[in-house]
């Protein structure tokens, strides 16, 4: 009996195993948690609390801007390399919901082959493009200054056979 007295009397008719729902119905609803979890453990994390016992935890060594770190949202290097060290961020991309703390910068070298290869690609690349540039003003200045009309489209064709 309950506790005032009263009785209850109760029939099981059937038992209805649990069965999942469709993704597509709880899709917002787990975005909505995972985005609230993820806050959450951000705030532990800012308080001192210990990355690794929280679950997944994926740390990823020296990595370039243009790296890809696999299974993370695309836009993560980006997000990154725009943080602080000690800086705990969140990053949401579709169903992914990824806690980033960076934890140091190391500087990029400044001497080498690689680095001397980079600086006289770089350097080539900016002589060329201003060549580029120095010739079309000239060009252009001298048909200016003649009344001269040029078919472009024949231009165009003649610059595309150079390439």
């Amino acid at each position: 009996g309950l506790d005032d007295g009263g009785i209850v009397a109760l029939r099981l008719d059937e038992v209805i195993p649990p069965t999942a729902s469709p993704q597509a119905q709880v899709a917002d609803q787990l975005s909505r948690a995972l985005a609230v979890l993820a806050q959450t453990r951000k705030t532990e994390i800012e308080s001192g609390a210990d990355m690794g016992a929280m679950g997944i935890l994926t740390v990823s060594a020296a990595a370039e801007r243009e790296a890809q770190v696999a299974g993370a949202p695309a836009g993560l290097m980006a997000s990154v390399f725009a943080l602080q060290p000690g800086e705990v961020t969140v990053l949401t991309e579709g169903t992914q919901v990824a806690v980033v703390r960076l934890d140091s910068i190391t500087p990029a070298a400044s001497e080498g082959q690689d680095v001397t290869a980079t600086k006289e690609a770089i350097a080539a690349s900016l002589a060329q493009s201003l060549s580029r540039d120095a010739l079309a003003l000239f060009t252009q200045s001298l048909v200016n200054a003649a009344g001269l009309q040029l078919d472009q489209s024949a231009v165009n064709a003649v610059q595309a056979s150079f390439n």
